[in-house]
């Protein structure tokens, strides 16, 4: 291992009766609840193929030893391939990059490296290179599934993924649709699609289980900068809540599909409402549903969903609904919200945009 790698390594342990019965009970819980995800979440069908997203971390090493282990029994017969992303963002990348080449072929697994380079022509800040790296990402797991003939592409992301996602939504006033934090699959290409199976799953569990493998992941240095939002809930807010309420990945599950059922029916509502809309058809409008559609607009007219917050939304609303009648202008980097006596309407902000 060099030194730019963080590696977790673990001795072996002394084999108690206690220690192993919880190792045991462990692995069986992944395994029951991961064949349940990929039977009736993902649809997987017997011989299918899977291409497992790897980066070294433990949560999917522990993804790729399950879906490998997995992958010979009856009824399942997969054939499961690895991709590792190289995105030369991180001084410990190239450790990490070699780390999954090793296990892979440790594991006689059929190994994809996809090497993308974003340092060079960025003039903004992190959070675009994090959307550029993401991109880049379903992108190389879409050319090297369907090249392979792979119909789905696994990503670990696990319940404390689940319940970060969920927080962050909730601390910035997202719509009901984004609360429902990770979906379990997604569709990339009409021929692949993206699959979740560990979001019923803590990373203790997924950890448990590499210990009980004595296997070693690689760990990524980012994830101790607690400056981060993400990071400071996993360090110091996840594992507690998950440590009080065990059965929280489950609940979060439940609460993941009725929140994108919710949404479901909020959007199919708020598209029967059009702009411009008289400001008495407001009055009348269910509060959700108009907001569900104002920002359907917003977005629609070239405003980016993060500068769209409830507090944003409602403040449009309580102007339309004022029985004063008083105009009012909402101005977005594209776009200008008109509020007359009578109607609520959009026009194009061009002062904004050239400015921008």
């Amino acid at each position: 291992m060099t030194e730019a790698c963080w590696c977790w390594l673990y001795s072996e342990p002394v084999a108690t009766s206690e220690s192993q019965e919880t190792i045991t009970i462990t692995t069986q819980r992944l395994f029951r609840v991961l064949t349940e995800s990929l039977r009736n979440d993902a649809g997987l069908r017997e011989g299918d193929g899977v291409l497992v997203a790897c980066s070294g971390g433990g949560d999917s090493v522990a993804l790729l030893r399950a879906l490998q282990a997995l992958a010979p029994k009856r009824r399942w017969r997969l054939r499961v391939e690895a991709i590792h992303v190289q995105h030369h963002l991180r001084n410990s990348a190239e450790a990490d990059a070699a780390f999954v080449a090793k296990l892979c072929r440790d594991l006689d697994i059929q190994h994809h490296r996809v090497d993308v380079d974003l340092r060079h022509g960025m003039t903004d800040g992190s959070n675009n290179v994090e959307a550029r790296a993401r991109r880049a990402r379903l992108e190389a797991f879409v050319n090297v599934a369907e090249s392979r003939g792979l119909r789905h592409v696994a990503t670990a992301h696990h319940a404390g993924d689940q319940l970060e996602t969920v927080l962050m939504r909730l601390m910035r006033g997202s719509a009901v649709e984004a609360m429902a934090g990770i979906r379990p699959t997604r569709p990339l290409t009409p021929d692949v699609t993206l699959i979740r199976p560990l979001l019923r799953i803590d990373r203790s569990t997924l950890h448990g289980y590499l210990r009980g493998l004595h296997q070693t992941w690689c760990e990524d240095e980012t994830n101790a900068d607690t400056t981060r939002l993400r990071a400071a809930l996993r360090a110091h807010v996840t594992p507690e809540l998950l440590r009080r309420a065990p059965a929280l990945p489950e609940r979060l599950a439940e609460w993941s599909t009725h929140a994108a059922s919710v949404g479901r029916l909020l959007r199919d509502a708020a598209d029967r409402l059009t702009f411009p809309m008289k400001r008495d058809r407001i009055r009348q409008a269910n509060e959700a549903v108009f907001l569900r559609a104002l920002r359907s607009e917003l977005v629609e007219r070239g405003v980016g969903p993060d500068a769209l917050s409830a507090s944003h939304l409602k403040a449009i609303r309580r102007a339309a609904m004022d029985p004063s009648g008083r105009k009012r202008v909402f101005e977005f980097p594209s776009v200008r919200v008109l509020i007359t006596p009578t109607d609520v309407d959009f026009e194009a902000n061009q002062t904004r945009a050239e400015a921008c």
